[in-house]
């Protein structure tokens, strides 16, 4: 019998609850530890925005920080339907948390030994995270909401200790 192995990337994600209009909590981790029903093979899948489900309202921020357009229209969409959060610190913790998933020790080698391509996602969203902290709109619009807790993936719950 052969099994093929499921791909994995990473997921930074903001969920809201549909009933308080709440952000509840932060996930930043793998696809697999978080949302193990999402078929990654499955491309159009892979870089939905929007997760619905029955009681939250999930948005996967590395499919929409790539440019500064795509996060306003994702940040005007949450705010038209009644939902609020505080962006910039947001960005700010997973910018820390997606640190890890990117050291190297004193050799060069990489801290982290999971599969490439997570590491590979989280360079990718680290710098375009970074672009994003840099546009000045988004400090001032976003800082009046409280903060809820994040909640990390298995390696990063390992490392952070």
């Amino acid at each position: 019998m052969v099994y093929i192995q499921r791909p994995d990337h990473l997921l930074v994600a903001v969920v809201f609850d549909k009933y308080s209009k709440l952000h509840i909590k932060t996930l930043i981790g793998t696809y697999g530890e978080f949302l193990p029903g999402v078929d990654l093979s499955n491309r159009s899948q892979k870089e939905r925005v929007f997760i619905d489900t029955d009681s939250h309202l999930i948005i996967c921020l590395n499919n929409c920080v790539k440019r500064k357009l795509d996060l306003h229209k994702v940040l005007d969409s949450i705010r038209i339907r009644g939902y609020n959060m505080n962006i910039y610190q947001v960005l700010k913790d997973a910018h820390y948390a997606l640190e890890f998933y990117t050291k190297t020790d004193v050799f060069n080698q990489p801290v982290y030994k999971g599969p490439s391509s997570v590491k590979r996602d989280a360079i990718m969203i680290k710098h375009y995270i970074s672009a994003r902290l840099n546009d000045i709109g988004l400090y001032h619009d976003y800082m009046k909401c409280d903060v809820p807790p994040v909640e990390l993936g298995s390696y990063l719950r390992a490392v952070v200790r």
